[in-house]
């Protein structure tokens, strides 16, 4: 369920970039920041959840056992419910407010061969630029993965502070809003320079404080 879970969402955020630039090639920035910043939504909310359930009194936490589905194992049902419709109404609506040929894969370009695309790895700048972006992803994932438990165990917070505190990182990705947009104005390179610089230096000094 775990791969089926990874191989999903991994495929889903590949194309969709991909797919809204094409929809939105003017405004693209503004639209990758929005998607985004309504994904990151699931982020906040799901931490501030399991803190409900992890800190409900007695009282409330025997109701809340009696109630179908009120559990961890309810949330995820919930989840895994809107995704589907998500996807249903996707398919329904989706290719009408696509340009054309967006839906089936068709550019109007040739699509590059596994050869093409291997060769472009010549280039020492575009293996620098794969080399850095797998980096940055690597250390983000890491981070969204240990956060809570880093919290728990090295700054001896409870649980529920803990994951709090997560949910906050997701709460600031509504800085997408205001970078997509600044990519938009000023370009895409100066403003990922920034944001990974301050990323880097936000990193250190969580682990030194």
């Amino acid at each position: 369920a775990m791969l089926v879970i990874g191989a999903g969402t991994g495929v889903h955020k590949t194309v969709a970039v991909r797919l809204l630039a094409r929809a939105y090639p003017v405004r693209t920035g503004r639209t990758l920041g929005v998607h985004d910043t309504f994904g990151a939504l699931s982020g906040v909310v799901a931490p501030a959840a399991v803190v409900v359930f992890l800190s409900a009194p007695p009282s409330l936490a025997f109701l809340l056992d009696r109630v179908p589905g009120a559990s961890w194992r309810g949330l995820f049902v919930v989840i895994a419910g809107a995704a589907f419709l998500l996807a249903v109404l996707f398919l329904v609506r989706g290719p009408s407010r696509l340009p054309d040929g967006a839906a089936d894969g068709d550019d109007g370009g040739s699509e590059p061969g596994v050869t093409e695309y291997l060769a472009l790895f010549r280039d020492r700048r575009f293996t620098a630029f794969v080399a850095v972006t797998v980096g940055f992803s690597f250390a983000h994932n890491g981070l969204i993965a240990f956060l809570p438990l880093y919290l728990s165990r090295e700054a001896g917070l409870t649980a529920a502070t803990a994951s709090l505190l997560y949910s906050v990182v997701f709460a600031v990705t509504f800085v997408q809003l205001v970078t997509g947009e600044l990519s938009d104005r000023v370009g895409r390179y100066p403003v990922m320079v920034g944001t990974l610089g301050v990323a880097a230096v936000a990193l250190l000094a969580l682990v030194l404080a």
